[in-house]
């Protein structure tokens, strides 16, 4: 998967490779680049080599769908790696594909009391580049998440029913879970 990155104001090579978890060699090389100095509204290709086994099959949205993905994670997960946004994004497709929960993406999103940025309001802040991408890298197929249908970080979760679930990855401060 190789994802566009548009240079934000304050972004250098070492900004950029600490977001996306990669050297500022590769992207310097993979971008054919020489500085570290980027000027705002440069495109930089973000390359990811995902195994097989962390591919599930491309999704395709709306607009208003890739919206709402991308209010979920930001909202959901911000501060976390960009790997665990993509995964907070996998969870909600695989929702989606999953016979437990509803069929689309606004049912998934707004089934009740399923996501706590719904119900404390941070659903409807706007969400970053970085979000739209981690959504953009979930619909293209990377699925870090191990097949989880629940995420939670064990820090923040209130609800002990969440911890009665099998853990399948920690990516980050959160943890990915299936039924049990």
């Amino acid at each position: 998967i190789v994802l566009n990155y548009q240079v934000e104001a304050g972004d250098n090579i070492m900004s950029i490779s600490n977001k996306f978890n990669k050297s500022s060699w590769e992207l310097r090389s993979y971008n054919n680049l020489r500085y570290d100095f980027l000027s705002d509204g440069l495109e930089i290709k973000i390359p990811f080599l995902i195994s097989e086994n962390s591919m599930h099959q491309e999704m395709i949205v709306t607009d208003q769908e890739m919206e709402l993905l991308s209010r979920a994670v930001f909202s959901e997960a911000r501060g976390e790696p960009f790997e665990g946004q993509v995964a907070v994004a996998a969870v909600i497709l695989n929702r989606v594909r999953s016979s437990l929960f509803p069929d689309t993406i606004e049912e998934v999103i707004f089934q009740p009391w399923q996501f706590t940025a719904i119900h404390d309001g941070q659903f409807w802040l706007e969400p970053n580049q970085t979000a739209f991408l981690a959504v953009q890298a979930a619909l293209e197929g990377w699925e870090p998440s191990g097949g989880a249908l629940y995420y939670y970080n064990p820090d923040t979760a209130v609800d002990d029913w969440i911890f009665y679930r099998d853990v399948i990855v920690k990516i980050g401060d959160h943890y990915f879970a299936v039924s049990i």
